[in-house]
């Protein structure tokens, strides 16, 4: 997934967090502060493009973001990855090396999605780009104390994420030492991948009249 932050200065975090299954997701996070000379400020910390590495900047406060009135307030923005699933495989890529982990999910193909595919070259198992598809994205509204008001979500791609597309890659399913899935795909699906690692003898997982005990 991808992650595009944004930042509004006003009583608390004001956070745009579209996130793409593969994924690009935003999160902003803006604490508010105040100076010696009684002047406020926030101070969002800000994910840099796809280096992991968060830089802190200020920015004046210039009252309060109480109201969805539909007016604009100054930001700061950031895009990275983001998606639990793709977050894991990505984090043993860069650990343990490229081909350590294997992602299967849907991404569309557009700007989103190359920006995915860029990130771990070769990640991505074949037939996960879906011709004329939107990458999935999530966009969430923060209050001051970080607890979430309002949630967008654009996450129709997730359905390409299908029982024949998991076939497809029963080597690779077969080979991984571990399976990790995540709840975005559909549940036909993560029902099929947790059959077939209880008949592969996985380990972690259980699967009983569908439900799961990890």
């Amino acid at each position: 997934m991808a992650s595009a932050t944004a930042t509004i200065p006003g009583s608390g975090p004001y956070s745009a967090s579209p996130k793409r299954k593969g994924s690009r997701g935003q999160s902003s996070t803006c604490w508010p502060t105040t100076e010696k000379d009684g002047s406020a400020w926030c101070q969002p910390k800000t994910p840099r493009r796809s280096s992991g590495i968060e830089e802190e900047e200020k920015l004046p406060q210039h009252g309060f973001v109480n109201d969805l009135d539909g007016s604009t307030h100054a930001c700061l923005g950031g895009v990275c990855a983001g998606g639990v699933a793709r977050n894991m495989a990505e984090a043993l890529w860069r650990m343990r090396g490229p081909g350590a982990a294997r992602l299967l999910t849907a991404v569309g193909d557009d700007a989103d999605g190359d920006y995915l595919q860029s990130v771990a070259e070769g990640m991505l198992l074949d037939g996960c780009r879906v011709e004329g598809g939107r990458t999935p994205s999530y966009a969430a509204v923060m209050d001051s104390s970080g607890e979430c008001l309002l949630g967008l979500g654009d996450m129709a791609l997730h359905q390409a994420i299908s029982i024949d597309l998991v076939d497809k890659h029963m080597e690779v399913l077969s080979r991984a030492p571990l399976v990790v899935l995540d709840g975005n795909a559909p549940p036909a699906t993560v029902h099929h991948v947790l059959a077939l690692c209880q008949r592969m003898d996985k380990p972690g997982t259980t699967y009983h009249l569908g439900t799961v005990d990890c």
